[in-house]
């Protein structure tokens, strides 16, 4: 624009512009139209890269990282290979993470990350049961809890039939979710001592869409 306000308020009487301006005005235009491409090619990117709105579900799962590291029971003064975990986790009242216990056995390191933010928070167990395959866990910096919500326990009631979504946050910041269906429901005892009543634990047993193993992903129902 302004190389072509130039050109029409060129010198009178018909004289010609000389070639070293005209040189410099063809430069100007490349490097104006550049510009301007690379601007629109931002503006695009910036645009497409907007995050979406997160829903509740959201709010309440964290991505649990754990370093462990198992012992040798035949030779106890060596160690085995480190191994990087993944797990989930929900979020409960009192700033508290319920996850699968089975992922902390021999942990070294704990660390947790909301949101699909590539932060890690620091965490540590506050209790763990291999038994139930349930452990709580929790971040010492009260700021991990601000942003996020609350997920509460289901009534320990049957859920065959039920709807149900089981779904976490991976290592690349993917909310990822999976369809589920409650099809039995069952006390099973798991000590072999038959006055052992405590041992009682209700298991739900659900189908799922998930095409692997799981991460011990919180399954929510849909009431």
């Amino acid at each position: 624009m302004s190389a072509h306000a130039f050109t029409r308020h060129g010198p009178a009487n018909g004289a010609t512009i000389p070639n070293i301006f005209k040189e410099k005005i063809m430069k100007f235009k490349s490097i104006f139209v550049k510009i301007l491409i690379f601007s629109l090619c931002f503006i695009v990117m910036d645009v497409n890269a907007l995050p979406e709105p997160r829903t509740a579900l959201q709010d309440m799962i964290v991505h649990i990282n754990i370093t462990a590291q198992h012992y040798d029971y035949y030779s106890p003064w060596d160690k085995g290979p480190v191994k990087q975990i993944q797990s989930a986790g929900a979020v409960l009242e009192g700033n508290i993470i319920v996850t699968a216990s089975q992922h902390l056995a021999d942990s070294q390191l704990i660390e947790v990350q909301k949101h699909g933010e590539m932060k890690k928070y620091p965490a540590r167990i506050i209790v763990r049961d291999y038994r139930t395959a349930i452990a709580l866990v929790t971040v010492d910096d009260t700021a991990f809890f601000r942003d996020l919500g609350t997920a509460g326990l289901a009534e320990p009631g049957r859920v065959v039939g039920e709807e149900a979504v089981a779904a976490r946050w991976d290592e690349t910041g993917n909310f990822r979710e999976y369809s589920a269906r409650g099809y039995s429901t069952s006390m099973e005892k798991l000590s072999d001592y038959i006055f052992d009543f405590a041992s009682l634990v209700l298991i739900h047993n659900m189908t799922t869409s998930m095409d692997n193993s799981g991460f011990g992903e919180p399954v929510f129902i849909k009431f």
